[in-house]
């Protein structure tokens, strides 16, 4: 990577790291189980699908099972032939209550865009997602390294990469969505 792009690269990282560090601590303040709701509440066991806008296809069905604290999710969609994602995460602890909950995972996912180009950009990923939850409706900023061509400057428009033994690189992506349960067990 030329000297321009790194600090081209840094100069688009910079500012999601510094929104994502302002927003950090007001979501695990939002996140925090309310007194009155702390003892009463506890976390739901069972199914649940939903839908999404963003990575890993733009357009996502979502389902999970969440079992206690802890919760498996997966993502993805099909809108065409080259334009498709797929993510898996695995929670590793929600913190608040059933209404109002945050967790973090370790997702896997890959995806294959086609927008302006002939040749679909890819992204093969893994990293730690922050999943911040009221009812319904969520929001995951997720921070991942891997490889593929996603707004590569180095991925000419003929589909040839300059440099093929690059060390990964990082992206930050985000869904919005909802997911609703399809059947609810209280744990024992």
């Amino acid at each position: 990577m030329t000297g321009r792009a790194r600090a081209s690269f840094r100069g688009a990282v910079a500012p999601a790291f510094a929104v994502l560090a302002l927003l950090a601590p007001l979501a695990l303040l939002a996140a925090a189980p309310s007194p009155a709701f702390a003892a009463a509440e506890r976390f739901p066991r069972g199914h649940a699908l939903g839908a999404s806008a963003g990575f890993p296809s733009l357009l996502n069905f979502e389902y999970s099972y969440e079992f206690g604290r802890r919760a498996f999710y997966l993502s993805g969609g099909y809108l065409g032939r080259s334009t498709y994602g797929v993510q898996a995460g695995l929670g590793l602890g929600r913190n608040g209550t059933a209404r109002k909950h945050s967790s973090a995972n370790l997702v896997a996912g890959t995806l294959s865009l086609s927008m302006y180009r002939d040749e679909p950009e890819t992204w093969t990923y893994g990293g730690f997602e922050f999943h911040l939850r009221y009812r319904s409706v969520f929001f995951t900023p997720a921070f991942t390294f891997g490889d593929g061509t996603l707004g590569d400057p180095t991925y000419d428009l003929t589909g040839d990469e300059s440099n093929s033994d690059k060390p990964p690189r990082y992206r930050v992506i985000f869904r919005v969505g909802f997911l609703a349960p399809l059947r609810s067990h209280s744990e024992s």
